[in-house]
């Protein structure tokens, strides 16, 4: 299933406002391995991704819980590092939803 399909399905419409890709990278790094694939990413792509983004969904996400999905979207990281994520970061209230959207 497509990315486009997914978020159809989910009928998600993101907003996120501003983020500081590069905090986030800094909170996370040891965790989810930010620095290695940071570089990979131009900061300006993520800006113009993560700058006019709407969430319409019966439980609303935080900013750094969309900017984070994103990100998994974007670098296609190992589950491991996903897994680690659903399970140590995410509020367990949105977990059902991240392991339905992220690990079909």
């Amino acid at each position: 299933m497509s990315i486009a399909t997914k978020m159809q399905f989910f009928n998600i419409k993101f907003y996120i406002g501003k983020i500081s890709f590069i905090s986030l990278a800094t909170n996370f790094d040891a965790h989810l391995k930010f620095s290695r694939i940071f570089y990979k990413i131009s900061l300006i792509k993520w800006r113009a991704m993560i700058q006019d983004v709407q969430i319409s969904m019966r439980r609303s996400l935080t900013r750094l819980q969309c900017a984070v999905l994103f990100f998994f979207w974007e670098t296609h990281l190992e589950k491991n590092a996903l897994n680690f994520f659903i399970k140590n970061v995410v509020l367990s209230r949105h977990k059902d939803f991240f392991e339905k959207f992220l690990l079909q």
